[in-house]
């Protein structure tokens, strides 16, 4: 048999492609890596049986998300992050400069969207990094610097400021709170898909492709590959004796991907409000700033998730890598040293649960999501750009300004299979 096209992945991207090439009649087949669908995109339960996303969590894009097609009354989204509560010097800060954080992060990240508009406008290898474009003594600079780290999978000096990625910092993103992995798993319905086959060579060179898995040889007319930048440049797939063209090797070059991870505290029930953390107290979750740190590290926190007493920290670019790298027991004791100098010990003892994201260490994913190096402005789109017309490139690190999300990543999908199908037409 030869099909219309094979998909290899069936995370976010994958499930698109393969959404979209049934609802326009190609023959098709989709393999995954690994043992289950999702890549990044995936809910667990605590031990209290709280859902937490490993991966992405908040429905983002507004009417470009197809995401919302998926979300039924099983599905629950949570209120919006309202503002945040900043650590200082030893305590909380008061409300008035609360405040003062939240105007001055909105400043930066309008200040930030408009830097990427103009540079993506006009794309140059002299483009600037975010912290180069920033920089100029605004208030919490640093701190908004920091938080980046985690929006942007990387330190703010090693990003292109034309990059769209973490430009929406800040925005009205709707919380999951039922888990958006459910939703991806939810929009895999009807798509049958073949588990534990990774591919192994993908042979462009004869009238049909040659696609090899440990399950055997497919062939087929194209090919939409979606595994992330990371698992590209480990040369897992091997592409024969000519390999990708130059053009294709530096666009991966150019979009790493990042490291995006997260620790899930669950506090016994209560003990939020016990402390004064409540829901109540901020009218939905809140995002804790911790300023002044007296080391590398980075992570804010969203305190009040979930079902009101979980709290998530987020962390970014190499002290994330380097967490991760050392286990969950070592992600987990950081996350509880540092919530305690907020919380405090006796609260820190109230833990019931925990949890990290193990992405870094997965071979088939390779960390979180990617971003665009200084010096490679047309790199996302390079990296979609297809091959001969014959294998397509699809995923959160191509090209659009959805990149680095899991509706990014459908929507690329859907766009490789109407490139295909307008061939066949």
């Amino acid at each position: 048999m030869v099909f219309d096209v094979i998909i290899v992945g069936a995370g976010a991207a994958g499930l698109g492609a393969a959404h979209h090439a049934r609802s326009r009649g190609l023959k098709y087949k989709t393999i995954e890596a690994a043992s289950r669908i999702g890549g990044r995109a995936v809910t667990v339960e605590l031990a209290t049986g709280q859902p937490f996303d490993l991966g992405c969590h908040w429905l983002q894009g507004g009417g470009r998300n197809p995401f919302y097609d998926f979300v039924g009354a099983e599905i629950r989204l949570g209120p919006l992050i309202q503002g945040h509560a900043l650590w200082r010097r030893g305590h909380l800060t008061d409300e008035a400069q609360s405040q003062a954080l939240d105007v001055a992060f909105d400043a930066l990240s309008a200040l930030h969207l408009e830097h990427q508009r103009r540079s993506a406008e006009t794309p140059s290898i002299d483009e600037p990094s975010i912290r180069k474009a920033l920089s100029g003594g605004h208030d919490f600079e640093e701190d908004y610097f920091r938080l980046l780290t985690h929006e942007c999978a990387a330190e703010p000096e090693l990003v292109s400021i034309s990059d769209p990625a973490g430009v929406n910092f800040g925005g009205d993103d709707i919380p999951v709170l039922s888990g958006y992995g459910r939703v991806i798993e939810k929009a895999a319905g009807p798509i049958d898909i073949t588990l534990d086959c990774p591919v192994t060579k993908i042979d462009l060179s004869g009238a049909d492709i040659l696609v090899e898995t440990p399950q055997g040889t497919l062939r087929t007319r194209h090919v939409i590959l979606t595994v992330s930048t990371a698992v590209l440049a480990k040369e897992h797939i091997s592409f024969g004796a000519s390999g990708l063209p130059n053009w294709k090797l530096s666009a991966i070059e150019g979009i790493p991907t990042g490291s995006s991870t997260k620790v899930g505290l669950q506090f016994a029930k209560g003990t939020l409000e016990r402390i004064g953390f409540a829901r109540s107290s901020f009218a939905g979750p809140v995002r804790l700033v911790i300023v002044e740190r007296e080391d590398t590290s980075n992570g804010s926190w969203h305190l009040g998730t979930g079902d009101g007493d979980l709290c998530t920290c987020y962390i970014g670019g190499k002290f994330s890598r380097e967490l991760a790298a050392a286990g969950k027991p070592a992600q987990v004791a950081w996350a509880k040293d540092d919530l305690a100098k907020v919380l405090g010990s006796d609260a820190i003892g109230a833990i019931v649960a925990a949890e990290t994201t193990p992405f870094d260490t997965v071979e088939t994913l390779g960390g979180g999501y990617s971003y665009l190096r200084v010096g490679y402005p047309n790199a996302r789109d390079d990296l979609e750009r297809p091959i001969q017309d014959r294998l397509y490139f699809a995923g959160e690190a191509c090209g659009g300004i959805d990149a680095t999300t899991a509706h990014g990543a459908w929507n690329s999908g859907v766009r490789a299979i109407d490139q295909i199908h307008s061939l066949q037409s």
